[in-house]
């Protein structure tokens, strides 16, 4: 069986919700790059920000499905 993206991410993040250090700090990191990269920073292009609209939302769907809430600028935080 092959695994993809969503699974590998998966994984990550459970690892760093048990407390593993270095998937802590890899998810971080991502997001830390991401935030940089403009990734969750609104576009004036309308079919840019559509696209990057989309992008955040399955972001933050796919945290949700592990019980994490991603803001919309990027922060990442256990669901209350």
């Amino acid at each position: 069986m092959q695994t993809n993206k969503e699974d590998l991410v998966r994984a990550t993040v459970m690892a760093a919700i048990k407390g593993a250090a270095p998937s802590r700090e890899l998810i971080n990191g991502i997001l830390s790059e991401m935030r940089v990269s403009g990734c969750f920073s609104p576009k004036n292009d309308h079919d840019l920000e559509r696209w990057r609209q989309e992008a955040v939302r399955a972001t933050q769907a796919a945290f949700a499905r592990i019980d994490w809430e991603l803001s919309d600028n990027g922060e990442l935080r256990p669901e209350r």
